[in-house]
C-alpha cells in the first residue's frame, strides 16, 4: 500500500495536479514526501548527518514534526549532530539538554566549531554569555541568508528595538522590489514571522521619513503585499495619504 501511495505521489507531482483535487491519503503522502525532502535539503549539509527515516514523525496533515523527530533520533545520531539540528531548526529550548549529552570532547568540539551559530549557542549553554548586539545582528543576517527561519527569528528577537525596526524595513523593501523573484514567498514567510513577534510601535516620524524617501516603492506596491505582511503603522499612514490625495 505504501508503495502505491508513493507512486501516486510521484505521479501527482509529475502531472502538477492541484493538491486539493487528490484523495486525502495521497495528499498526506505528498505532504510527507515534500516535507521530508525540504527538511533534508535544508539541514543535512549543515548538521552533516542524516536522520534515519524510521525516526521521522509527521502530523495528521503530513508535515514533519521536527521536535519529535529529533527526540526519536537521540540514540541514532551523534550528540553533536543533534545539537546542530536544534540550532539550525531554531528549537533553542532543547539546546541545554542536548549540550549536556555532548559532555567532554563533544562540548569542546562545539566550542571550536567553524560555524559561528554553533559556537554562539555552545558558549551560551556553557556560560550563559549571549554575546554583544553586533554578534547577534551578524548571526541574524547569516541565518536569513541560509533561509533558517527558526534560528533567524530567535536572533531577531534578541536584537534591540531599533535594530528590529531596521530589519523589518529592510525585508519589507526587499519584498516590494523583488516580487517576481523565486524567493518571494520565502521572504514573505520570514516577514510574517517577524511581524508576529512585534511588540512595539514604530515612531510615526520614522514612518514618514521612510515613505518620503521611498515614495514610489511604498505608495505603488505596499498594499499588494499579503495582509499579514503589512506593518500597521505604514498601512495607516499610506491610507491617510491616499485619502488626502483623493480629496
Amino acid at each position: 500500500m505504501k508503495s502505491l501511495l508513493k507512486l501516486a505521489t510521484v505521479k501527482a507531482v509529475t502531472e502538477k495536479k492541484e493538491l486539493l483535487t487528490l484523495p486525502r491519503t495521497v495528499q498526506v503522502q505528498l505532504n510527507r514526501t515534500k516535507s521530508l525532502i525540504n527538511f533534508n535539503n535544508r539541514y543535512i549539509k549543515l548538521a552533516k548527518e542524516p536522520i534515519p527515516e524510521e525516526c521521522t514523525v509527521f502530523d495528521v496533515n503530513g508535515s514533519l514534526d521536527v521536535r519529535r523527530t529529533l527526540a526519536n533520533a537521540e540514540k541514532r545520531i551523534h550528540p553533536i549532530s543533534r545539537f546542530a539540528y536544534y540550532v539550525y531548526t531554531g528549537l533553542v529550548d532543547e539546546l541545554q539538554e542536548a549540550w549536556i549529552k555532548c559532555h567532554g570532547f563533544g562540548q569542546d568540539a562545539l566550542m571550536r566549531c567553524k560555524n559561528p551559530m554553533i559556537r554562539y549557542f555552545a558558549k551560551f549553554c556553557d556560560s550563559g554569555d549571549a554575546g554583544d548586539e553586533n554578534d547577534v545582528e551578524d548571526l541574524y543576517l547569516r541565518a536569513t541568508l541560509l533561509e533558517l527561519e527558526g534560528v533567524a527569528l530567535y536572533f531577531y528577537r534578541t536584537c534591540s528595538k531599533r535594530q528590529r525596526t531596521l530589519f523589518l524595513m529592510y525585508r519589507t523593501a526587499k519584498i516590494l522590489r523583488r516580487r517576481s523573484h523565486a524567493d518571494w514567498e520565502h521572504e514573505c514567510q520570514m516577514l510574517r514571522l517577524m511581524l508576529s513577534t512585534k511588540d512595539f510601535k514604530i515612531d510615526k516620524f520614522f514612518v514618514e521619513y521612510v515613505v518620503g524617501t521611498n515614495n514610489n516603492l511604498f505608495r505603488g506596491s505596499f498594499f499588494d503585499l499579503p495582509k499579514d505582511c503589512q506593518m500597521p503603522e505604514f498601512a495607516e499612514y499610506l491610507m491617510k495619504l491616499c485619502v488626502r490625495f483623493a480629496e
